[in-house]
This record gives structure tokens, C-alpha cells and sequence, in this order.
């Protein structure tokens, strides 16, 4: 069982973000310096970490050599997410194989909507739902796609709970990501290995 790295929620805006002359890539390492640690107070939040670094203008960061590998995810189950053991403040990450896309909805000229199920390898469904420019590059790349299966990971998710029960994933707005075939994702890898060679 590999172990589970501790992590803490960083927030800055884009603004710095373009001031820095190293832009800050998903998977390399970096120092923080002049930075500030405060309650996490929001409403969804990243981590189960009571503090986040806020960074500002005095902040400084340097691109280090990689301390070890991770490759970030925290992945739930779709059973703890169905059952409600995976809790609705904090943001997921899951990995399935896409189907049943459905048509992008545009509902408002800014507020596309995209619903789409999920399978894992027990062959359990999860409902999806994308908005915006996320629900917009999904619909892009499943229409340019030959592929008769096509894995995915859902990076930072919200769980969307209806009367009842669970209702589905959804995008938080400027947050959620989804990665399409990632090679250096573990789960992925193996879940590529049980499908048969045919279906590629």
C-alpha cells in the first residue's frame, strides 16, 4: 500500500501567478517562501487541512529537484461516494471510463451543461454532470474521438446531493479539470491492462 502524502491547500490568484518567470506546472516541485497560513474557511475545500498558504506579492517561489514521485490524486470509490462517506465539502478526484455522453446543453451562453455516466472496473455507474468551459472541452474531445473506450480522470469534483440521496459529480467553476488517457496515473494504467486488447 503506498503512502498517503500529507497536503495543504495553496491559493493565489492568476495575476501573480503570471508575475512568476517559472510558470508552475502540475507535477514539479517547488519552495515557498514569504507566505501566509490561514483557516481554510470555504465552502469546498481541497483538503481535509484545517490551514491553507495564502501567497501574495512578497511571496517568492523556486523550482526544486523532485523529492519523490506522487502523482496527486486522492481517488474515491464510487460506493463512498453514492453511500455518503466521501463528504460533500471536499472535492474529489475519480477515474472511470466515459459513457453515455449526452448533448451539450446551453442553457445560458456562458453556463454549457454536459451530463455523462462513468464505469470503474466493477462495472458501477456514476452520473456526471460538466458546465462550462470543462462541459465545452469534453464535448470537443468526444466528438473528435475514435477511441470505442476512453479513461478519464475527474480532478478536483464536487458531489452534488438531491432529495434522497446522491444525485451526481458536477464541475466547480474554475476549478475542475478532466484529464483524458493520463499515462502516469497508476489507476489508469491498470484499468487500461483489464480491458481487452480489442477493444483498443
Amino acid at each position: 500500500m503506498s503512502k498517503v502524502q500529507p497536503s495543504i491547500q495553496a491559493t493565489f490568484t492568476k495575476d501573480l501567478d503570471d508575475s512568476f518567470e517559472i510558470p508552475m506546472e502540475e507535477g514539479d516541485w517547488y519552495e515557498l517562501q514569504n507566505f501566509e497560513v490561514a483557516y481554510a474557511f470555504g465552502v469546498t475545500r481541497v483538503t481535509r487541512y484545517r490551514h491553507q498558504i495564502n501567497l501574495s506579492d512578497s511571496s517568492i517561489i523556486f523550482k526544486i529537484p523532485p523529492l519523490s514521485f506522487c502523482h496527486y490524486y486522492r481517488f474515491q470509490t464510487f460506493e463512498n461516494i453514492q453511500r455518503g462517506l466521501a463528504h460533500p465539502k471536499f472535492s474529489i478526484d475519480i477515474f472511470g471510463a466515459m459513457v453515455a455522453v449526452g448533448d451539450i446543453e446551453e442553457a445560458e451562453i456562458e453556463n454549457h451543461s454536459l451530463y455523462f455516466s462513468l464505469v470503474n472496473m466493477e462495472y458501477e455507474h456514476i452520473n456526471c454532470v460538466a458546465y462550462g468551459e470543462v462541459a465545452l472541452f469534453l464535448d470537443n474531445y468526444w466528438n473528435s474521438t475514435n477511441a470505442p473506450i476512453v479513461l478519464c480522470v475527474l480532478q478536483f469534483w464536487e458531489i452534488d446531493w438531491g432529495v434522497g440521496g446522491f444525485k451526481h459529480v458536477k464541475t466547480i467553476d474554475g476549478f475542475s479539470r478532466i484529464l483524458f488517457e493520463p499515462d502516469d496515473v497508476p489507476e489508469i494504467q491498470y484499468f487500461r491492462m483489464r480491458i481487452p486488447y480489442y477493444a483498443y
